[in-house]
């Protein structure tokens, strides 16, 4: 039997990312982006911070 890091390092050594591929928006559905993406427009159109950042309570 193999100990688990054995099986680790057998399967850091047989498996293989995919490579990406293009596909378009409707066919991407649960698809990972293999890089960052940059719009051009501010989505949404004005400052809204709702559930960004963090909060902090000391005494």
């Amino acid at each position: 039997m193999l100990s688990a890091q054995e099986a680790f390092q057998l399967i850091l050594k047989t498996v293989k990312p995919a490579p990406p591929e293009q596909r378009s928006l409707f066919d991407a559905w649960h698809c990972i982006l293999a890089e960052g993406t940059v719009s051009d427009l501010n989505v949404p159109p004005f400052d809204k911070a709702l559930m960004d950042g963090f909060a902090v309570k000391s005494s």
